[in-house]
């Protein structure tokens, strides 16, 4: 039988069927030096008006946000808004505006285990010796690991059929999201450009940022 004939045997999707699939839009947060040149703010605030745009681009094209998940939320309702506007992250205002079209603001994490997770990388920071270093960082990647495997339960729980959520994540996440849910990366051209402007920054001497890790998370 020729390769065209088996081609031709296979079933196209029906439109329908993708309509069902609960689907997932997964926005990279990033993470900032502590003190932010003027530079680097202008180009955060395109990435998140770029951000928006995509977004409105997909609901039109695949239907309306029901769920709205963000990496570190562990209030409810009103309160991760709260929390999102008093750390300064800017994905503070894509959050506000969804929830403003009707999408529900979810609770993403555990509190408990999240303060465990917190508590385990700051002991990071003032560790002295190999042996307690091996230690600690055993438990904050325990404690990490089952950070990203309580949101994937929560997105499992919450989202719901034929529904449509966003989540708002570090990039190097290592969440492994429940069969049937179809993700779409939200990757607008500003993110580069703050990658970009990082890793200048970094290798440029002199300015005491050397294979430092930027660590002050601004959404």
């Amino acid at each position: 039988m020729a390769m065209n004939d088996v081609l031709g045997q296979l079933e196209r999707p029906q439109a329908d069927t993708f309509d069902r699939t609960r689907k997932l839009y997964l926005v990279p947060l990033v993470f900032l030096p502590r003190e932010v040149p003027q530079e680097l703010d202008a180009l955060v605030d395109n990435y998140w008006q770029q951000t928006g745009d995509q977004l409105r681009n997909l609901q039109k094209k695949l239907g309306p946000v029901n769920r709205v998940y963000h990496e570190m939320a562990a209030e409810e309702g009103e309160g991760i808004l709260t929390f999102l506007d008093h750390s300064g992250q800017k994905s503070a205002s894509v959050v506000r505006s969804l929830c403003e079209q009707g999408a529900v603001l979810e609770r993403t994490e555990d509190m408990d285990l999240l303060g465990e997770n917190i508590d385990w990388g700051n002991c990071l920071s003032v560790i002295m010796t190999p042996k307690v270093y091996e230690f600690v960082s055993g438990h904050y990647r325990d404690t990490l690991a089952a950070r990203w495997a309580q949101i994937a339960a929560r997105i499992d729980k919450t989202l719901p059929t034929d529904g449509a959520g966003v989540l708002f994540v570090r990039s190097d996440h290592a969440i492994q999201f429940p069969p049937g849910i179809q993700v779409f990366y939200v990757s607008p051209p500003a993110l580069d450009e703050i990658q970009r402007w990082l890793r200048e920054r970094a290798s440029r001497p002199g300015t005491g940022e050397e294979g430092k890790e930027e660590n002050r998370p601004d959404a």
